[in-house]
């Protein structure tokens, strides 16, 4: 089985390959919202039907073909973007984005733009975002209204960040830990499937918790799981389950354990801490 090696001496690379690499590093959002970056405010020289958007830099997931990947935005410089005039006798609610525009996937232009994408009056929600985009605000637009003031601006920024990927760590071998956030409810029996895309398994019992495991590899590509107990009072853990110091964890009210199956085995670890997260 071959792959490609990004950035390879003697090999030339396209767009498309370097976005990979910005989508490995990256989640889509803003860098710094805290920060100001891409703030969207109400027009600082006099609020009319127009909103000032902030400087700053982001990343936008491309949506229109599977194998899109990311984009870094930059804007330099702050600007002013118009909303569309308000209804006579409707409020509403107007979604504020950053679009990627690329003509190798769709269209004729090459850029990124912010631009304000109006709702329906009446309709009491924002439009669906749309491809290749991120939100930074809504704004409610109310019936007749000749401006947008700050109480108007809802934001919207999420935070980009790091993929959630982390490494567990045994003795002097690495493994990544493949949990999602997707979480599957679960009473009295838990079964854990470490070959399932739910790797965080919730277990609302309040009583005793049995817990079974499913899809244990036989090999050395290890998988993980993380377990939460809501409320249980006591868990009977499959037979041969290894424990971190030596003795079954002990599950008392809330509890969150990470159990890590690999070479047939599954070792259960009161917290990340104690299997090395980096």
């Amino acid at each position: 089985m071959e792959g490609t090696a990004l950035w390879q001496q003697n090999e030339s690379f396209s767009a498309q390959d370097d976005r990979a690499i910005i989508a490995a590093l990256f989640t889509a959002g803003v860098f710094d919202p805290g920060g100001g970056d891409l703030e969207v405010t109400e027009r600082d020289a006099g609020a009319n039907m127009t909103v000032d958007v902030a400087s700053g830099r982001c990343v936008v997931a491309g949506t229109e073909q599977s194998d899109q990947r990311s984009y870094l935005c930059v804007f330099d410089d702050s600007g002013n973007i118009p909303v569309t005039a308000a209804d006579g006798s409707d409020t509403r609610i107007d979604r504020v984005v950053v679009r990627v525009r690329d003509s190798a996937v769709s269209g004729a232009d090459d850029q990124p733009v912010v631009e304000v994408v109006a709702g329906t009056p009446g309709a009491g929600e924002p439009p669906s975002e749309p491809n290749s985009s991120i939100t930074l605000a809504t704004i409610t637009v109310g019936a007749n209204v000749s401006s947008i003031s700050d109480g108007d601006i809802t934001d919207a920024r999420e935070v980009s960040e790091p993929p959630e990927r982390t490494i567990v760590i045994d003795g002097d071998e690495l493994y990544e830990r493949l949990d999602v956030p997707a979480a599957s409810d679960a009473g009295s029996t838990v079964t854990v499937d470490f070959e399932s895309t739910d790797k965080l398994v919730t277990a609302t019992n309040s009583g005793a918790v049995t817990v079974a495991w499913s899809g244990v590899p036989s090999d050395t590509v290890a998988r993980s799981a993380t377990l939460r107990f809501t409320a249980a009072d006591s868990v009977t853990w499959p037979a041969g389950t290894r424990f971190s110091d030596g003795v079954p964890v002990d599950v008392e009210g809330e509890t969150w354990v990470v159990a890590v199956a690999v070479d047939g085995d599954v070792t259960v670890f009161l917290s990340a801490v104690d299997v090395g997260v980096e």
